[in-house]
C-alpha cells in the first residue's frame, strides 16, 4: 500500500555515493554534537522576528503564574515528517536554565508553544558514534542513520491515506529526497545541542518584561502608543480555564473521546475516560470520530454544544471562556486527522484587530501536553503535521 516518499528516490547510486561523500568533506552541512560524536543533521534556519515575536507572546500564557529571571530560545533541530513531506524545525525553550517548553516552527513560519519536551529530550539521549537523520512517520520520532533508525517517541493521530513510510527507503535515499524536494543549503558548524553560552541562543527578556510587552514593543509591534501622549504601555490579557482532568489518549486514536471527557469532567460530576465515551457511542478505539458525534457524546451527558464547519473566530473563542465553555478543535490533514481542547485565550491589548498573530489560543492534546497558536493562523504544526482548523465543537 505505501510507496516510495519521492519520485527522486530512483537517483542513480552513484549521486548516493557523491552526497555521502560530501557530508563528511563540504560546507553545505550542519551538524549537532552533543558528545561521543554523535550527530544530527539538520537543515539551516533563521527564526524572523515576527516568529520570535510569536513565541514570546506564547511563552506569556504557558508560564501564566510563574516568574522567571531570564527566558530564552535555544538552538534548535530540524525534523522531516514522512507523511506531511516536510521539514519542520524543534526549537527548546529555556526557563532559568531549564527547558521548559519547545516551539514548532514549519516552513511556511507558522508556530505553536508547546509543553511537551519529551520528544526533544529523546533526541538529545541518543547514544553516540553515528550520523542522524531525525524523522516523523505516524507520529513516531525515528533517529536514522545508514545502519537503520532508533525509535525515539511517539505520539498518536487518526492516519489516512497513509501511503508513505521510513522503511521504504535507506539513509542516503532519505538525505537526497529531503535535498532535492526543497533544494536546501545547508551551514556547516559543530554545536552542543543542550549549551547556552553561545551566539545562537535568543534572549527574551525576563517574565515581567515578556507580561509588558517589551518584546513586541523591541520589534515595533506597537507595545508603546506613538501618537499616545501619555505613551500608553499595553499589557498581554490571559485567560485560561482551570481545568485539572486533563485526559490522555496513549496508543489509542481517541483523542476524540478524550476531548469530549476533557469536557465533561471540567463541566459536570463525571469523572469519564475517553475510553468511557468511546465505548458509550460504540465506536472503535482506533477509528476515530467525527465533530457530530462529539457533539452527541457531549448531549449523553446533558451538555448542548453546537458543530461549525471551520474554525472560531477570536472573539467566539473569546465568548465560549468568558462563559466557561472549553471547545473541541478539531485538524485535519490530507492523511491525519487529530482532535484538541481549546480552554483558553491570549491577546495584546496594543493590537486589537480581529486577526492579529497575538491573539491565541490555549489547547490541551490528549498525546499529553498544552499548545499555544495563532487563531488566525492557516495551519496549526504540531510533530511536524500542518493541520488545519476545520471543525468546531462549542
Amino acid at each position: 500500500m505505501k510507496k516510495n516518499l519521492l519520485k527522486v528516490l530512483s537517483i542513480a547510486m552513484a549521486m548516493i555515493i557523491a552526497v555521502s561523500s560530501t557530508i563528511s568533506t563540504s560546507a553545505s552541512a550542519s551538524w549537532f554534537n552533543w558528545g561521543d560524536d554523535a550527530r544530527l543533521l539538520k537543515v539551516f534556519n533563521v527564526l524572523t522576528n515576527e516568529e520570535i515575536g510569536k513565541i514570546s507572546e506564547m511563552i506569556v500564557g504557558m508560564t501564566e503564574g510563574e516568574e522567571f529571571g531570564t527566558i530564552a530560545i535555544g538552538d534548535y533541530v530540524s525534523a522531516y515528517n514522512v507523511d506531511t513531506q516536510e521539514v519542520f524545525f524543534m526549537y527548546p525553550i529555556f526557563c532559568d536554565g531549564q527547558i521548559r517548553f519547545v516551539a514548532n516552527v514549519d516552513s511556511y513560519g507558522g508556530v505553536v508553544v508547546t509543553s511537551n519536551t519529551e520528544a526533544y529530550n529523546a533526541i538529545t539521549a541518543l547514544d553516540g558514534g553515528a550520523t542522524y537523520l531525525l524523522i516523523v512517520d505516524n507520529g513516531t520520532y525515528y533517529a536514522k542513520d545508514s545502519a537503520g533508525e532508533v525509535m525515539l517517541y511517539a505520539e498518536e493521530y487518526n492516519m489516512t491515506n497513509d501511503i508513505y513510510s521510513i522503511d521504504d527507503y535507506t539513509y542516503y535515499q532519505m538525505l537526497i529526497a529531503i535535498m532535492t524536494h526543497y533544494i536546501i543549503s545547508f551551514e556547516s558548524f559543530i554545536y552542543s545541542l543542550f549549551g547556552m553560552d553561545n551566539d545562537d541562543v535568543i534572549m527574551l527578556g525576563s517574565s515581567d518584561q515578556l507580561y509588558t510587552g517589551w518584546w513586541d514593543w523591541w520589534w515595533n509591534w506597537g507595545g508603546y502608543d506613538d501618537d499616545d501622549d501619555n505613551n500608553t504601555q499595553y499589557q498581554t490579557i490571559t485567560k485560561k480555564l482551570p481545568l485539572t482532568s486533563f485526559l490522555r489518549q496513549g496508543n489509542y486514536g481517541i483523542c476524540w473521546a478524550c476531548t469530549v471527557g476533557t469536557i465533561v469532567n471540567y463541566k459536570t460530576n463525571y469523572n469519564v475516560t475517553g475510553f468511557q465515551v468511546a465505548d458509550l457511542m460504540g465506536i472503535d478505539y482506533n477509528r476515530g470520530g467525527t465533530a457530530d458525534e462529539m457533539r452527541q457524546a457531549l448531549a449523553r451527558y446533558g451538555l448542548s454544544y453546537r458543530v461549525r464547519g471551520n474554525k472560531l473566530s477570536f472573539s467566539e473563542v473569546k465568548t465560549s471562556i468568558d462563559n466557561d465553555r472549553p471547545f473541541g478543535i478539531l485538524l485535519f490533514t490530507s492523511n491525519a486527522g487529530h482532535a484538541i481542547t481549546g480552554y483558553g485565550y491570549e491577546y495584546y491589548e496594543g493590537n486589537t484587530s480581529s486577526n492579529a498573530s497575538t491573539n491565541l489560543v490555549y489547547a490541551w492534546d490528549s498525546n499529553g501536553y498544552q499548545i499555544s497558536f495563532a487563531q488566525s493562523a492557516s495551519r496549526v504544526n504540531t510533530s511536524g503535521y500542518s493541520f488545519q482548523w476545520q471543525n468546531a465543537v462549542y
